[in-house]
């Protein structure tokens, strides 16, 4: 193949794979001036791609960080080096329709033809957010249904501990707990353990700082559901249950809460 074909060809080759990248590119100069861009950029901005070649960057920067941004974008010239932007806070880019759309970017110095450049990636991080934040509400209604506080008596509430209990589900169980009786005024709580999988001491003191802050409250705790193994358990790993009333089943438990009411 003729040398003068096959540079045209790698060059056509490059820059088809440049314009059909599933992420934003830039090439711009040292002046931040934008020289070129790609498919992805123009449909994420809703900007053709004459619309963008010859502007300053800071035209897709939100109007309100675009004096700041042209420091930033000084002090990167200064000291140019691979690195992502914004590391533990949001970045936006602006399209023409004014609309702010969340993204990520990269930065990497190019030398072309002794000329720095900047090669600026970014992708539209929308759907990924979105997706985060549905995981987290989902994440937080199965807490919830996981660890509910059912009041089935007046003043008494069953706690149904359901799975393992961890140290960040003990914090949120403790808080959602002690929330409840402050609302429902319960006097006794039945922390039922009946669904617990397993129990060690990190979970026994986990339900033994529970069962203190319901007392400090000025209500009674009692844990229902041992089963021998977990009795079993707990005497093996020396556990000192202290004048916690515990019970093997929850019909006891309660029967137990509501002769404590009624006395």
């Amino acid at each position: 193949m003729d040398i003068s074909l096959k540079s045209q060809f790698n060059q056509e080759f490059l820059y088809s794979i440049f314009n059909l990248a599933p992420v934003g590119i830039i090439v711009a100069n040292k002046e931040g001036i934008i020289e070129d861009i790609n498919k992805y950029l123009c449909n994420v901005t809703l900007y053709q791609r004459d619309e963008l070649i010859g502007q300053a960057v800071e035209v897709l920067v939100p109007e309100r960080l675009r004096v700041s941004h042209v420091g930033i974008r000084q002090g990167f010239m200064a000291n140019p080096s691979n690195r992502m932007m914004g590391q533990n806070r949001e970045l936006f880019c602006v399209t023409k329709s004014g609309t702010e759309v969340p993204i990520e970017v990269g930065l990497a110095p190019v030398h072309i033809k002794d000329e720095l450049k900047v090669v600026v990636t970014l992708v539209d991080v929308s759907v990924k957010q979105e997706a985060d934040r549905k995981l987290r509400a989902m994440s937080r209604e199965l807490e919830e249904v996981s660890t509910p506080i059912l009041e089935i008596w007046d003043r008494i509430a069953v706690v149904p501990i359901i799975g393992t209990l961890d140290s960040d589900r003990s914090m949120k169980l403790m808080e959602s707990t002690l929330t409840k009786m402050k609302e429902g005024r319960y006097r006794v709580t039945i922390l039922d353990i009946t669904g617990l999988t397993a129990i060690d001491t990190n979970i026994a003191n986990h339900l033994l700082r529970l069962a203190a802050a319901i007392k400090l409250m000025g209500g009674q705790a009692v844990i229902t559901g041992i089963s021998p193994e977990i009795a079993k358990t707990i005497v093996r790993l020396g556990v000192n249950l202290g004048d916690l009333r515990t019970s093997s089943s929850l019909s006891s438990g309660l029967q137990f809460a509501m002769t404590l009411l009624e006395n």
